[in-house]
């Protein structure tokens, strides 16, 4: 009934290359993709990890979306277990009840008066629900001790605890992924700053523009005062300038 779960372990390369498309930096570890119960996979593994990578990729820090998918993996293994656990308990109440419900009637009809094809019937009736009561108990036992018994014992052979908590492969992961994209968080911050500066220069671009314009047009300003006030518009739109090119060589 179970088919157990799929790990598909990424080297140091592949993941660099999904990851970062062909950018040149390094990353290590691997992911979990997919869990498979009754032989059918929850999901596509590929079409998962693309999508996680849009996630992760253009923003520091959201690849942990993706990792804690891996401790999540092993909650869910503990809920397939407790579904099990509760479906076989179901299957042997009934099997119980069955075979309690057999008990109380088959002495009661063999006792009768009745006799030939009405008999027969009514005990036909009682060997059915004995064979129900087997087949019920059996699920019960296959849910227990075979399919949650693989389940966990998956479970054990994938999540490594650390001593201090967690799970090994899911620090060995971030670890991978962190690595991966420093490169692109540098090159982030550095454009974040870039950016940044840009619009302080435009802003006292702006005030200043705004003070000229004032300026201009009062007779109280002096002719010194409006050069003065000139230069430093035209020093702030050179710095303007100058982070407007800045951004957009870092951009590029």
């Amino acid at each position: 009934m179970f088919q157990a779960p799929i790990f598909f372990p990424l080297d140091s390369d592949e993941l660099t290359q999904e990851c970062l498309h062909n950018s040149d930096v390094t990353g290590a570890g691997g992911i979990l993709c997919s869990l498979s119960c009754t032989g059918v996979n929850s999901m596509s593994p590929t079409r998962s990890f693309h999508s996680s990578l849009f996630l992760w990729s253009h923003t520091p820090g959201n690849y942990q979306v993706t990792v804690k998918r891996f401790d999540d993996a092993y909650h869910t293994c503990n809920e397939v277990i407790a579904c099990f656990q509760d479906r076989a308990k179901i299957e042997r109440q009934y099997a119980q009840q069955l075979s309690e419900w057999t008990s109380k009637w088959r002495p009661l009809v063999d006792s009768s008066p009745l006799y030939g094809s009405l008999l027969r019937a009514w005990q036909c009736f009682f060997t059915a629900a004995d064979k129900l009561t087997v087949l019920h108990g059996s699920i019960c036992r296959s849910l227990v001790s075979e399919d949650g018994d693989r389940v966990r014992t998956w479970q054990r052979e994938m999540f490594h605890r650390k001593l201090f908590g967690g799970f090994r492969e899911s620090h060995d992961l971030e670890a991978g992924f962190a690595r991966a994209q420093k490169p692109w968080a540098k090159k982030l911050k550095k454009l974040e700053k870039a950016r940044s500066a840009f619009h302080k220069a435009s802003r006292r671009e702006h005030q200043a523009s705004m003070r000229e314009n004032h300026a201009k047009g009062n007779p109280d300003v002096s002719i010194e005062k409006q050069k003065k006030i000139q230069e430093e518009r035209e020093h702030c739109s050179q710095e303007s300038l100058k982070a407007s090119q800045n951004w957009w060589h870092d951009i590029f």
